[in-house]
């Protein structure tokens, strides 16, 4: 796999030419380089916010590990940094490892076991449901159904590999998905849906108001208040 990924490395400068040489016609060629910026400022915006936020919960986690006494605070702060790159399952790992590790700790005493959870818990809960998506917005529009299965089946032709880059490269095939006419609706089914339900309900309210400016009322002629 690290062969795979240098060698990709090694051909990003290649591959733009490659890739508007293989696409016959200007019309074709614009859409080419329109893709693959795309592509670019996506998944390069993915990683920068990701990295953050990343930093951000291993320093939760090893400051609270410091906070209630847990051994080895460093370690998982560096492995909560490592594993909030996968989706959905690198928090649930991180946090059952972190209770198991105050099981064997703190065993009989509940308090700090309990302290580990609920402290690492409200740690994945709020920069996992609140900050990640705020700052990530819905630039990847990717439903979690779709990145679930991505990460079951990158993980199985990658193994862990595969699970840390289940999201850029879903991303980019949804981003040629939805390029392409013929493959259009794989990227719809693909995507979040909320810019579909929102684009719906603006065209259901655009509907609305064209009926109620052709209304027979619209045509009545109210006298001037004296």
């Amino acid at each position: 796999i690290l062969v795979f990924l240098l060698f990709l490395l090694l051909e990003r400068r290649t591959f733009l030419p490659k890739f508007l040489a293989a696409s016959s016609g200007e019309e074709n060629s614009q859409r080419a380089i329109l893709v693959v910026t795309k592509m670019n400022k996506q998944i390069s915006r993915y990683l920068v916010v990701k990295v953050c936020i990343s930093v951000a919960t291993g320093l939760c986690f090893y400051f609270s590990s410091i906070l209630i006494g847990l051994d080895f605070p460093l370690v998982w702060g560096v492995l909560a940094f490592v594993l909030n790159f996968i989706p959905t399952i690198g928090s649930i790992v991180i946090t059952v490892l972190t209770i198991f590790m105050a099981v064997l700790q703190f065993m009989p005493n509940p308090s700090p076991i309990i302290a580990v959870a609920i402290m690492n818990v409200s740690i994945e809960m709020i920069i996992g449901n609140i900050l990640d998506p705020k700052l990530q917005g819905e630039q990847l529009n990717l439903s979690p159904i779709a990145l679930l299965i991505a990460l079951s089946i990158w993980g199985y032709i990658w193994g862990i590999v595969g699970m840390f880059l289940a999201v850029p490269l879903t991303s980019i095939l949804q981003i040629v998905l939805i390029n392409i006419p013929s493959t259009r609706r794989f990227a719809v089914l693909l995507s979040s849906g909320n810019s579909y339900i929102r684009r719906d309900y603006k065209e259901k309210a655009r509907a609305k108001k064209k009926r109620e400016a052709q209304s027979p009322e619209s045509d009545i002629i109210l006298p001037d208040k004296k």
